[in-house]
């Protein structure tokens, strides 16, 4: 904050980490803050835009509420309930390589997730200087044809 100008109640805020009842949440300025959500019902993940409130009396950030999702990908809760890992998702991107080798079906998996929540998915074949990265690149083929970009790195 520059100096003399007074830091605002209310703004809102990426959480780029929860942990249980405690959030790291940042601003649009880039100032990012702990803060824990304010009710039971309010359950924000990575990613989701929030609406946070400085308690300057407590030297606290408080989140309000969570705002709209563009998207969000889901896992299944011991209950069978959706349940939101990850909110305003644009690009899931799986990383494999050669060395350790990959399980092919947690790749398919995790694209599989990404089609579900209308979220692009690319896989990106890593360690493309190791051996066994041609054996890695023929297992991707069936991927290649489904329409999935591959990306190669060193």
């Amino acid at each position: 904050m520059p100096p003399g100008s007074a830091m605002p109640e209310h703004f809102d805020a990426q959480v780029i980490a929860a942990f249980g009842r405690h959030m790291r949440v940042r601003d649009d300025t880039g100032a990012c803050f702990e803060a824990r959500p304010v009710g039971r019902k309010l359950d924000a993940v990575c990613g989701d835009r929030v609406r946070c409130r400085h308690d300057l009396a407590h030297g606290e950030v408080h989140v309000l509420e969570a705002l709209p999702r563009s998207s969000a990908l889901l896992r299944s809760s011991a209950r069978g309930d959706p349940e939101p890992i990850v909110a305003n998702v644009t690009l899931i991107a799986v990383v494999v390589a050669p060395k350790p080798a990959p399980d092919l079906f947690i790749v398919d998996r995790y694209l599989c997730a990404a089609a579900s929540a209308e979220v692009a998915g690319i896989v990106v074949l890593n360690k493309t200087d190791l051996t066994g990265v041609e054996a890695l690149r023929t297992a991707l083929v069936p991927l290649l044809r489904a329409g999935y970009e591959t990306l190669e790195c060193e």
